[in-house]
């Protein structure tokens, strides 16, 4: 099951997704309040960038998030509204802070790729990391006109393949746009 809770940050409600799952539970919160990225198939693309987050907001965000999960076992996903890696430090004080807690027994970071040269800043914790970055279309050109801001994907993959040890595991996101990136070209 499915819950959006909606919460309230300096007078911004923010979305917070809670997936109960059969064994456990993810919890997505936002790392900023609006988005710059401005991907055409993002909903965060309508919410005008106005700040990233603290490390107290985002737990107050994930606090918030438990109250709705019916398991113990939480993977906590740093997704939703906002660029995760545009706002590292206080995603790496939050993955420190929350180390150490027995219920959560992974953190996820979702990317679209931006600042690939900032996945050597994770900071490595006691609960592992998973990497998930949303690739969409195999082709330069083509990605660029759904995120607008994306780096070039062989350099993207040319850092997670030299950063690879800092993550459990790298996820390739890629949803299909019906008549954009779903041709046997792109699926090859």
């Amino acid at each position: 099951m499915v819950k959006v809770k909606k919460i309230d940050i300096t007078g911004y409600l923010l979305p917070v997704m809670i997936i109960n799952l059969k064994e456990s539970s993810i919890i997505s919160v936002p790392s900023q309040i609006g988005c710059m990225i401005d991907c055409s198939f993002c909903i965060s693309k309508d919410s005008k960038f106005i700040r990233s987050l603290n490390k107290e907001e985002i737990i107050k965000l994930v606090d918030e998030g438990r109250k709705h999960a019916t398991n113990q076992k939480i993977l906590i996903s740093f997704t939703g509204e906002g660029e995760p890696f545009l706002n590292l430090k206080a995603i790496n004080q939050v993955m420190e802070e929350l180390s150490d807690d027995k219920d959560i027994y992974r953190f996820r970071i979702c990317t679209s790729g931006i600042k690939p040269n900032l996945l050597k800043n994770i900071k490595p914790t006691k609960i592992p990391i998973n990497l998930q970055f949303s690739l969409h279309s195999p082709f330069d050109e083509k990605r660029k006109e759904i995120v607008p801001k994306t780096k070039k994907i062989s350099a993207i993959f040319n850092e997670m393949k030299e950063n690879e040890h800092l993550f459990d595991e790298i996820a390739i996101n890629y949803v299909l746009i019906k008549g954009f990136n779903d041709t046997e070209d792109d699926l090859q």
